[in-house]
């Protein structure tokens, strides 16, 4: 919430967009009180049972305020800016996911900005990349892969690598965090693909931008 309130103005309490990858309390932990201070016009969550503490906080605030929220599923296609083609297309969860393990169900999707690409995964375990891979490789290749679960071992397959050919890889993980994340493996893999490798735990809170043509750091 600290890390929002510094990159949006205090005179913006509004967001266009929330999106929910799946209800686990890290993915979610933030999000009543991100509802609770700003405007959501829009939120976007897979359809998966989630009975936890912060899972109910959270739907108590989308009733509470009345946001308009719902289940995504593959050929959604959000518009987010005209000027320069701006859209991001879900293209996990492609079923009903209600009895799936919350990973498993992580919304996975692709931000398009003019000509320039990012791939978001969620925790999506290798299974799920793989089968996107065999479905539909040309929407999985990017300029930017958002590392699945943090860099678990479970995720960032080659076959998604090869697929995706990133130059950039960005992974979120806690410094020193019990899990060992992110996996040397993984790390190695993304290395001998070519990408650049940027994680939270040396860099912070990392900010992109771009003019549809080049990605400038901010």
């Amino acid at each position: 919430m600290r890390e929002l309130s510094e990159l949006l103005p205090p005179s913006d309490r509004s967001i266009d967009v929330v999106i929910a990858t799946h209800p686990d309390a890290d993915h979610i932990g933030g999000l009543p009180l991100v509802l609770a201070r700003y405007d959501v016009e829009l939120f976007l969550m897979p359809e998966v049972a989630a009975d936890s503490t912060v899972a109910r906080a959270l739907f108590d605030e989308l009733a509470d305020r009345g946001t308009q929220a719902y289940y995504v599923r593959r050929g959604m296609m959000i518009a987010l800016d005209d000027e320069l083609s701006t859209t991001f297309m879900i293209l996990f969860p492609d079923r009903p996911t209600s009895n799936w393990k919350t990973n498993a169900a992580s919304v996975i999707g692709r931000l398009q900005i003019g000509e320039r690409s990012m791939l978001f995964t969620g925790d999506a375990p290798s299974s799920v990349e793989n089968f996107l891979v065999a479905a539909d490789a040309k929407h999985m290749d990017v300029d930017i892969l958002k590392v699945a679960h943090h860099g678990s071992k479970t995720s960032t397959s080659e076959s998604l690598l090869r697929a995706a050919t990133p130059a950039l890889a960005l992974v979120s993980a806690g410094t020193g965090n019990r899990y060992g994340h992110p996996a040397p493996e993984v790390t190695s893999r993304i290395s001998r693909f070519g990408a650049s490798i940027i994680s939270t735990q040396t860099a912070g809170t990392y900010s992109l931008a771009t003019d549809g043509v080049k990605w400038y750091t901010k």
